[in-house]
């Protein structure tokens, strides 16, 4: 799963920030850059499925 090391060094927690940006630090924010540090391209705009592009093609 991803985390936010610097969050978590930083004691971001959903009573000290509010729940909604507890989330976006810590959740959504390794999320996003997983994504993108694995490449993965989001197949179709209604209901397709995510894929890996194969050797960071971007296709």
């Amino acid at each position: 799963m991803a985390q936010n090391d610097e969050g978590i060094a930083q004691g971001v927690s959903p009573m000290s920030h509010g729940i909604h940006e507890y989330t976006r630090i810590m959740r959504t924010m390794p999320l996003l850059e997983e994504l993108e540090r694995g490449q993965y391209d989001a197949a179709g705009a209604e209901g397709g499925t995510r894929t890996r592009t194969p050797e960071g093609t971007g296709t």
